[in-house]
């Protein structure tokens, strides 16, 4: 065998290398096919796999967490029955029950009331702040405050289990954050490709003008005239810039908008404003239903912000004009 530093042979199953003096890192065998230790390795990899499985289901885990919690009251409460004594002269057989029954009660409570978690948000999402609220009211009506605690249990319940647990790709939705459910439909979106993947926070840049283009028409026609491009490459960049500024959606100038007319306000807030504000004005000028509004909508469904690119097809799916559905249809939305 060799050293594994200094490479020189020294005698099968030393310990010490005699030319470095430094301990020899013992060789590993490779494993050979068909092997226990196949086996035993295919074994753990199949194991790793199921339960990164199990962590990317956020459903699957609190369906698990309840059985857990579900069995430990049954235990708890059986073996209370069992090694507590009592006046009752319950038989041996009903003390057995307890405990089983106990579980299977408590699981199906804790599934039910979980169901019902869900249904509302899922409702929610569909139906948008209005139909969250009123589904709210609702409940709160029929069951008074234990809905209330109920859902606030349930809510932070799951806060913790996806922070310490959960590992799925799935944004997690709560029922009282209506955000957390904007941000799973806009994640669904995305993955049905109806929405780009792609985002960040920033703000969009502004929209290029032709005042932006013409300093640079200029100076390359001086660059011309001073010989330091060609006549080519002058009409090359010429017809580049060109091109870009007709591809380029123009910006709505206050001077289009008229006292009917939309908000100036938001239209600006829309093109220049942060994200908080470009999603309250993309959200509002979908509430106006104004046919008025489809061409600031349009302008921003390239947005970087998903919350945005959505406040755009739901506000363009509102006002419904043969503008707004010939631009949906072809995006295919």
């Amino acid at each position: 065998m060799n050293c594994t530093y200094c490479a020189k042979e020294i005698q099968d199953g030393s310990i010490v290398c005699s030319y470095c003096g430094r301990a020899v890192l013992p060789v590993k065998s490779p494993i050979v096919s068909g092997s226990i230790e196949e086996t035993n390795l295919e074994e753990a990899n199949t194991f790793k796999k199921r339960f990164a499985r199990i962590r990317s289901n956020l459903y699957a885990i609190e369906a698990f967490e309840f059985g857990v919690l579900s069995f430990l009251a049954g235990t708890f409460i059986g073996l209370l029955m069992i090694f507590v004594p009592d006046t009752s002269q319950t038989d041996i057989l009903t003390k057995l029950l307890s405990g089983p029954l106990v579980f299977l009660g408590g699981f199906i409570a804790l599934v039910a009331l979980w169901g019902v978690y869900l249904l509302y948000i899922i409702l929610a999402r569909a139906g948008g702040p209005i139909i969250d609220i009123g589904l709210w009211v609702l409940m709160t009506s029929i069951t008074a405050s234990f809905t209330f605690w109920c859902w606030t249990i349930l809510d932070i319940n799951r806060l913790i289990v996806s922070k310490l647990f959960y590992r799925g790709e799935a944004p997690v939705e709560y029922a009282w954050s209506h955000a957390s459910k904007l941000r799973y439909k806009q994640w669904k979106l995305q993955q049905s490709g109806i929405l780009p993947t792609t985002m960040t926070n920033s703000a969009p840049k502004p929209m290029a003008t032709q005042e932006d283009h013409l300093p640079k028409l200029k100076k390359l026609k001086e660059m011309q005239d001073a010989g330091l491009i060609t006549a080519q490459d002058y009409d090359t960049q010429k017809a580049e810039i060109l091109s870009r500024l007709m591809s380029e959606p123009a910006p709505i100038a206050a001077s289009t908008l008229t006292a009917t007319s939309i908000p100036m306000k938001l239209v600006m807030e829309l093109q220049q404003g942060n994200d908080r504000q470009r999603r309250a004005a993309s959200y509002k000028l979908g509430k106006l239903k104004s046919p008025e509004a489809v061409t600031a909508l349009i302008g921003a469904y390239n947005d970087t912000d998903g919350t945005v690119r959505l406040n755009v097809i739901n506000g363009l799916r509102t006002i419904g004009t043969q503008e707004a559905l010939d631009f949906l249809k072809s995006h295919n939305l």
